[in-house]
């Protein structure tokens, strides 16, 4: 509605007017991909069709080539003619070229290759040829984001080969976190000769810095000596507006992992950004080799993290069920699970019926309930980043500060706040009030409090025995006369 305009006679009354107040749109874009690296079979496949070109003058065979990928290992090259099927003979059907690329190394992951037909060999010009080869160029460690299941084994080889044997452990855990939920993996391959090592391992994770979709990092090793890497990582990640938590397990399918020593390291990593899974190992069903095989605990880390950001931040992961896994072999008594859940760390148990479930969703930092469950810290992280992503687009930095600008402001919180309250993403909030800074006056805080949405852990149900109905009842007992002689 309009207001009348006063300049000329309008008759006394309270009248309206609808204004555009200082909202905006909150932005949508939190974090929701997990995180993951860790160790692949080591190359990618690729195949390339070529022609054979005609020979120059002398004759002098001319090359082809070069292979679309670098990095290729010469030793998997196998060339084979598309309409016959013949698979040709290096040396004897053709010449191998390698080019040591900008590096002037040999053998390194910028070297490419052509090749040459081998006059009197069966390989003839003008021939289509297929070249098949496995290599691993500079992108293939690269932090690189996946939507499906099937393009991370594409790009990582399958999780196991044809014996049960465990070839690359990034394909499963991405397999299982897809499986759990996650719609977003963002992967990056250990980089290493031998075996990998802690520096190995800080180098995958440190692809991963700044990468603003990430919610859960989750390292697809148990090495124990990288969790500190990785509570430091999510540490300085959040203080940096990266805000994100992590998932880590142990490795017991090769040496146990006893669950002391499980302990030990939760106590060591004491961090309510991240969550150690318990226990050291599961039974995982291999379809690639059609039967059931013992794989590390890490991967129920994974298969946490794809509920973790499927669901809504203030929905506990206590009592959710994991898909994915056969069993659980190792069993605890009820006691040392509350010793292990008292240490920080979160159990994993298996049902009568079978299933497979999160026994309470605890993080490595018990001290008290708001670091030790692991909902309330990522409601907080939710608040957060929507707070500064509703303020960052309001346009409000940058602008001149007026005498309507806390106002403003104050709005704006209470928009955002408002959103994250009927999402569920927070209990309730209060008291917000907005000031700009004496001492350093480009500056105008926005103070408020905030109630967490807590999870239901237990119900007390209290009862006694009444041994009184509430009606009383009078019986008059006879006693018999003795019979008269």
């Amino acid at each position: 509605m309009t207001a009348p305009n006063f300049s000329r006679y309008v008759p006394p009354g309270v009248y309206t007017e609808s204004v555009a107040g200082p909202s905006v749109g909150i932005s949508t874009l939190t974090p929701s991909a997990v995180g993951i690296f860790g160790t692949t079979v080591g190359f990618r496949n690729f195949t390339d069709v070529f022609v054979v070109p005609a020979d120059a003058a002398g004759p002098t065979p001319v090359a082809f080539g070069p292979l679309t990928k670098l990095g290729a290992a010469d030793t998997t090259i196998v060339i084979t003619d598309v309409n016959t099927g013949v698979v040709y003979v290096p040396v004897t059907d053709y010449a191998v070229i390698q080019d040591s690329g900008d590096d002037t190394v040999l053998d390194t992951n910028d070297d490419s290759f052509t090749f040459t037909r081998v006059l009197g060999g069966d390989l003839d010009a003008g021939a289509t040829v297929r070249v098949t080869y496995q290599y691993t160029d500079a992108t293939f460690f690269d932090a690189t984001t996946f939507i499906d299941t099937f393009d991370v084994q594409d790009a990582y080889g399958p999780a196991f080969d044809s014996s049960g044997t465990l070839t690359s452990p990034l394909t499963l855990a991405a397999q299982l976190a897809f499986a759990n939920g996650a719609t977003e993996i963002v992967a990056v391959a250990v980089d290493y000769s031998g075996a990998p090592v802690l520096a190995d391992l800080q180098e995958a994770l440190a692809k991963l810095n700044d990468i603003e979709s990430i919610a859960v990092v989750v390292p697809a090793t148990g090495d124990n000596t990288v969790f500190g890497s990785v509570s430091s990582h999510v540490n300085l990640q959040s203080a940096n507006r990266m805000e994100r938590r992590a998932i880590v397990g142990v490795d017991g399918s090769t040496t146990p992992v006893s669950s002391a020593t499980r302990i030990t390291y939760a106590e060591a990593v004491a961090n309510r950004r991240v969550m150690m899974v318990s226990p050291a190992t599961v039974k995982y069903f291999s379809t690639a080799a059609n039967l059931e095989v013992t794989i590390a605990g890490y991967f129920m880390a994974a298969a946490l993290a794809g509920i973790a950001v499927s669901q809504g931040v203030a929905l506990p992961l206590t009592r959710k069920f994991l898909a994915g896994f056969a069993s659980i072999p190792e069993v605890l008594s009820e006691q040392q699970k509350n010793t292990e859940a008292t240490s920080g760390l979160c159990v994993i148990e298996q049902l009568r019926s079978g299933q497979i479930r999160i026994r309470h969703g605890v993080t490595t930092d018990p001290t008290s309930l708001y670091t030790r469950e692991w909902t309330i810290t990522g409601q907080e992280d939710r608040l957060a980043i929507s707070i500064r992503n509703y303020l960052d687009s309001s346009g409000v930095i940058g602008s001149v500060i007026s005498n309507t600008t806390l106002a403003s402001v104050k709005a704006q919180v209470i928009g955002a706040l408002g959103i994250l309250q009927d999402n569920g993403d927070i209990q309730a909030w209060r008291n917000i009030q907005t000031r700009q800074l004496i001492n350093n006056p480009d500056v105008i805080q926005v103070q408020f409090e905030w109630q967490a949405s807590i999870p239901l852990n237990y119900i007390l149900v209290r009862y006694s025995i009444d041994l009184t109905t509430g009606d009383v009842t009078q019986t008059q007992i006879s006693t018999p006369t003795s019979p008269q002689g």
